[in-house]
């Protein structure tokens, strides 16, 4: 094999730092939108609550819905679920990835007297931004992370460990 010529090897450099960038930087977008700090996170569970009894939310305060777990809304005339998780491609924190990677999650909202609405909330929507949301009723639900976080790529998360932030706001 010849040798490059001298003045291709400041090219091919370069061309090493420019991949090697793109890479971090790759790895480094593959992280959640944690809730904002200056909104306080409603424990994921009620010291009083009776034992089946599903934890009423208070609307537009963020809160943690465990794998399987169920809250109420509006009185409990509105109840929310998370059944699902349907995929979670996410770039783990200690590697380097091309694309972020998604978790895909399915919900149901049903109220009193209706049958339940199965829906689905992704860490990036259709434009590739992070965050979805779903519109039921009059309510806007609102992803605002995935926990846990995928540490290396090896580590499988045991579905009942996975659970939501979400956001809940009145649109009326």
């Amino acid at each position: 094999m010849k040798p490059r010529p001298p003045h291709l090897r400041p090219a091919a450099a370069l061309a090493l730092l420019l991949l090697t960038a793109f890479l971090a930087a790759c790895g480094g977008a593959a992280r959640q939108m944690p809730a904002p700090a200056s909104m306080p996170v409603e424990a994921p569970a009620a010291a009083n609550a009776p034992e089946n009894a599903p934890r009423q939310v208070v609307p537009k305060t963020p809160f943690i819905l465990p794998y399987g777990g169920e809250v109420s809304l509006q009185d409990g005339k509105v109840r929310l679920r998370f059944d699902q998780v349907l995929e979670d491609s996410r770039c783990p924190a200690k590697t380097f990835c091309v694309w972020t990677g998604q978790a895909r999650l399915q919900l149901s909202a049903w109220s009193s007297g209706s049958p339940a609405e199965v829906f689905e909330l992704s860490t990036l929507r259709k434009n590739m931004e992070p965050g979805d949301t779903y519109t039921y009723k009059d309510l806007r639900i609102e992803l605002l992370s995935v926990d846990p976080y995928p540490e290396n790529p090896r580590e499988v998360i045991p579905t009942a460990d996975y659970q939501l932030t979400l956001l809940v706001t009145p649109l009326r």
